[in-house]
C-alpha cells in the first residue's frame, strides 16, 4: 500500500496467496494450533518461523507443562513446532508463543483480554508466582488474576509451594474481574461455574472426588507429574482392594477420559 502514489500492490503468486499471514497484525491470539518451523534454539527459548518475514518466541517455561532442562536435546533447528499464541506486539514485530500440550488442546474459552473474563468462565491458565498469599495465574495477551489461598481448593492449603508450581497449568474460574481497572479474581474452585452443576469436578469430565482412575505420565518434574486420564470406574478409593480390583475388570467408564491433571510430589507415595 503506497498512499503517497494511491496504489496498492497485490500479488497472484501462489506461494504468497497460500501464507497463512502476511503481516504481524494478522497474527491472532490463542485462535489455533500453528505449525510452524523451529529456526533457532536458544539458551532462553526456542524461536519460530511462523511464515516469510514473520517470526516467534517461545521461552523455556513454555515448551511443555513442566519445566524443560535441555531444550536443544529435544528440540532441533527445522523441526515441526506446534504452538499457539499467547501475544503479539505489532509495533515491536513481537510474538509469544506457547507449546504446552494442555493450552494446545485445551477446547476451554480463551481469556485474550479482562472483557473476556466473564463472572463464571471456565479458561485454562498457566501458574505465574507461588507464595503463602495464593498463586498469580497468567492467560492470554498478559491477562492476569490472583488466586488467593482460600480459592485454590475446597482443602485447606496450608503450603501452596507443596502443590503448585510455576509453568504449572490449571484450570480457572473466574469469580470476579473489573475490566476498567484491569483487574480479576480467577478460582480454582470450579463449582458454580458457567455450565456447571454442584460437583466440584463436574467441570473436569465428570468425575467425582474419590473416583479411581488410570492415567498415562505425560511429563515430570521435581514438583509433580502431569498425566492424562485415559480410564475412570465407579469404585470409591474409600473401598477394598478387592472392590477396586473388580472396578477396573469390568466398570470400566469413559468419564475423564482426556483430562490431564497433576500429581504433586506429596501425594505420590504414603
Amino acid at each position: 500500500l503506497s498512499p503517497m502514489d494511491g496504489l496498492v500492490n497485490v500479488s497472484a503468486q501462489p506461494s504468497v496467496l497460500s501464507r497463512q499471514f502476511l503481516r504481524y497484525a494478522d497474527v491472532g491470539v490463542g485462535e489455533a494450533v500453528l505449525t510452524g518451523t523451529v529456526a533457532a534454539v536458544e539458551s532462553n527459548g526456542v524461536v519460530v518461523n511462523l511464515a516469510p518475514g514473520i517470526r516467534g518466541f517461545c521461552s523455556n517455561d513454555h515448551l511443555a507443562d513442566v519445566a524443560v532442562k535441555n531444550p536443544a536435546r529435544k528440540i532441533k533447528a527445522g523441526a515441526d513446532f506446534k504452538c499457539k499464541v499467547l501475544a503479539v506486539h505489532v509495533p515491536k514485530k513481537r510474538i509469544t508463543l506457547t507449546h504446552k500440550p494442555t493450552l494446545l488442546r485445551s477446547e476451554l474459552p480463551v481469556i485474550r483480554s479482562y472483557e473476556d473474563a466473564a463472572k463464571g468462565t471456565l479458561s485454562h491458565g498457566v501458574v505465574a508466582a507461588v507464595g503463602a498469599y495464593g498463586c498469580i495465574v497468567k492467560f492470554f495477551n498478559s491477562v492476569k488474576g490472583l488466586v488467593p489461598r482460600q480459592e485454590l481448593s475446597y482443602e485447606h492449603v496450608d503450603a501452596p509451594e507443596k502443590y503448585f508450581f510455576v509453568g504449572q497449568v490449571v484450570t480457572c474460574r473466574v469469580k470476579t474481574c473489573d475490566p476498567a481497572a484491569e483487574r480479576m479474581q480467577p478460582s480454582l474452585k470450579t463449582r458454580g461455574s458457567a455450565g456447571g452443576g454442584d460437583s466440584p469436578f463436574e467441570s473436569q469430565g465428570g468425575l467425582r472426588a474419590g473416583q479411581l482412575v488410570t492415567c498415562v505420565v505425560r511429563s515430570a518434574s521435581d514438583a509433580a507429574l502431569t498425566v492424562e486420564i485415559t480410564a475412570s470406574y465407579e469404585a470409591s478409593a474409600e473401598g477394598s482392594k478387592r472392590e477396586a480390583k473388580a472396578a477396573r475388570a469390568g466398570a470400566e467408564s469413559a468419564l475423564g477420559v482426556g483430562v490431564i491433571a497433576v500429581i504433586a510430589k506429596a501425594h505420590l507415595s504414603d
